[in-house]
């Protein structure tokens, strides 16, 4: 039989479908996470399934394989698919980016110290949680963490697809008051620093943006959404169409590919820096991807508690 529990995690409730099923040495028991919301009743059935399915695994002693849904798997394997999805549907997430203000505070801290920024963790909390400015801070401290949260909003709550207006808007809200002209693609050539490689010069960047953009159209239809989020971020950096904030924009767009596929976003944080860094300057000339892809799996998977 199952049933529905209601659960409270950091304020907020949290429904979930629980099933259990008596063995001669004890309980089994599955979960499935439902949301916020009880779902109607033609989903709940097919949710009992699941979990027909996930306690008949455990007795048998083995781990529900999905099939994979997607056309081609080029980098994760078939396996690890299935893992990540069995997590997304029945995992917890760590944060709930919807409400939960220590997300957007992690991510915001996180994403401007992999830049350089000053600001502490505390810092970005006061700015944020309390609304009020840390003693000394500079404007541009300042600007930093508000923007970011505006961007991160701004992505979260977009309804359409990544496309140059969404991109330029993007780094527009994010790039505000720290840069002459936020929004607009560099006027000047640019090198990747401790690297070789070389993005486009600025007289290709209006084609190269609408290559990158039909690149994902492409691969969104295909691969699974982590190869996806990865793969966005890997282009965009390799791009670099913007004076300064790529990274920081490259981050928010593979965040965005994540929650339009119903994963959590992620936080890449300032300790991961050097390894992000080293996984990303093997990616540059089209060298190794799969490293970065994996990077990125993890960091998703570790967004859970199963």
């Amino acid at each position: 039989m199952s049933y529905i529990v209601q659960q409270e995690i950091k304020g907020n409730q949290y429904y979930y479908l629980v099933k259990n099923i008596r063995q001669e040495n004890g309980w089994l028991k599955a979960k499935k996470y439902l949301g916020k919301n009880i779902p109607e009743k033609s989903r709940l059935q097919s949710f009992e399934k699941d979990l027909d399915n996930v306690l008949k695994a455990k007795i048998s002693g083995k781990q529900p394989i999905k099939q994979p849904k997607y056309e081609s798997i080029q980098f994760l394997k078939s396996l690890e698919i299935s893992r990540i999805d069995h997590t997304r549907e029945n995992g917890t997430p760590k944060f709930t980016p919807e409400n939960d203000i220590d997300f957007l505070i992690n991510f915001t801290f996180n994403s401007n110290a992999i830049e350089g920024s000053t600001n502490s963790l505390r810092d970005t909390k006061i700015m944020l949680k309390d609304e009020k400015v840390p003693n000394g801070k500079k404007l541009r401290d300042i600007y930093e963490a508000v923007n970011t949260e505006d961007a991160y909003k701004f992505v979260k709550c977009y309804e359409n697809d990544i496309s140059k207006k969404f991109i330029l808007r993007l780094h527009e809200i994010l790039m505000h008051r720290l840069l002459p002209e936020p929004g607009a693609f560099r006027k000047k050539p640019v090198k990747i620093t401790g690297t070789d490689f070389m993005p486009p010069q600025p007289e290709d960047l209006d084609v190269e943006v609408d290559r990158f953009i039909t690149f994902y159209r492409f691969i969104r239809k295909k691969y699974h959404p982590i190869e996806v989020a990865a793969l966005v971020h890997i282009k965009f950096v390799q791009l670099h169409p913007f004076s300064d904030g790529n990274g920081r924009t490259a981050r928010l767009l593979m965040n965005f590919v994540l929650m339009k596929n119903n994963f959590v976003p992620i936080v890449i944080t300032r300790k991961n820096r050097k390894q992000y860094y080293e996984l990303l300057e093997k990616t540059h000339g089209g060298k190794e991807y799969l490293p970065f892809v994996k990077f990125v799996y993890d960091c998703v998977e570790s967004e859970y508690e199963l």
